[in-house]
């Protein structure tokens, strides 16, 4: 038993594993998705680890289900971190819609949202994640400090994101 647990924290550590995990988006869940990485090994059968470790194919196995969290929107690690981005999201649809009958309004913003998260190519996912960042942050400014990436690309970002939902929101 200890062995696995031995096994599980070198794969924890190891360079590969950082590697992916630094490149997996948002930033703010890396810690999170390799904590889940390392609760999910502990969860395998100690037999199994071993044998993988054996042969060499233990970092793979850790690697693949570090790409499933991140990439799966049907993966728990989704469910419990990266939904409530969106959640955040709609509250801020839901501000901006304040006085009126907003939700299939509201609705229909965060279905695009999703969309644009889950399901969109990589601009769209690149636009879903800075824009669910400046919900959380409220300014461009900080969004483009907290990716290190130039403010005025976050601003027109921003503006589009803005300017797609209110004619989502104008034509409901």
């Amino acid at each position: 038993m200890d062995n696995c647990k031995e096994y599980i924290a070198q794969a924890y550590t190891d360079a590969q594993i950082l590697g992916l995990i630094s490149r997996c988006d948002p930033i703010h869940l890396q810690d999170d998705l390799r904590q889940e990485m390392a609760l999910i090994m502990l969860q395998q059968p100690c037999e199994k680890i071993v044998h993988l470790k054996e042969q060499g194919k233990l970092i793979n196995f850790a690697m693949r289900v570090i790409w499933i969290m991140a990439t799966s929107s049907q993966d728990k690690f989704y469910r419990k971190y990266r939904r409530s981005d969106l959640a955040k999201a709609s509250s801020y649809i839901y501000s901006q819609t304040a006085g009126r009958e907003y939700g299939n309004i509201a609705n229909a913003a965060l279905l695009k949202l999703q969309h644009k998260l889950t399901d969109g190519d990589i601009e769209q996912h690149h636009e879903a994640l800075l824009f669910n960042k400046y919900i959380e942050l409220g300014n461009s400014k900080e969004v483009a400090d907290y990716y290190n990436v130039p403010y005025h690309h976050v601003k027109a970002i921003i503006a589009k994101v803005k300017k797609e939902l209110k004619t989502l929101i104008r034509n409901q």
